[in-house]
């Protein structure tokens, strides 16, 4: 086994990567830094208090999901992109995915899912978890949200489909 990769800045919360195969990661520490073959290749810091969620767009950009509530919006290069920050009300942002469509979905500290168009929120659903902590996009469309109570959701069209699942082991 390998040894680890030190960051220097303490937990990482969030992992994503570019669509050049680099590897982006935030944490407590508020930076992000972006890795190439193990070695810090760029760190930028985004004063969010903590990264908790990270999406690599596929033009490039990248989305950071806060310990303060908000996401924003960054080029290739770290600076802050010409895009509004989003003030999300859902205390800390777990998770960040993008629709089909470029809509954007957001969980978090609240227990619900935000969709976001240009920057406004223009639907928030209710899920079973006390914390959204993890979403995915299937290529169909459907929506995985992941809760801190150990639960899988799995949403169609935009409603939660059967009964939600437990990833708990038994022991």
């Amino acid at each position: 086994m390998g040894q680890p990769v030190q960051t220097g800045g303490g937990p990482v919360f969030a992992l994503a990567r570019t669509r050049y195969g680099d590897i982006v990661s935030g944490g407590a520490d508020g930076k992000v830094r972006v890795w190439q073959n193990g070695q810090i290749i760029r760190t930028f810091t985004t004063n969010q208090d903590g990264i908790y969620s990270l999406l690599a767009l596929p033009d490039g950009n990248l989305l950071s999901g806060g310990a303060d509530g908000t996401i924003r919006h960054w080029t290739e290069d770290g600076h802050l992109a010409q895009a509004p920050v989003i003030q999300s009300s859902h205390g800390k942002v777990w998770a960040i995915a993008q629709l089909s469509n470029g809509d954007l979905l957001s969980g978090g500290d609240d227990g619900r899912l935000k969709r976001w168009r240009n920057g406004r929120a223009i639907a928030t659903y209710a899920t079973p978890h006390n914390t959204v902590v993890s979403l995915v996009i299937r290529g169909n469309g459907d929506w995985f949200t992941g809760g801190s109570g150990g639960d899988l959701q799995i949403w169609r069209h935009e409603k939660p489909i059967g009964d939600r699942k437990s990833t708990r082991l038994n022991s």
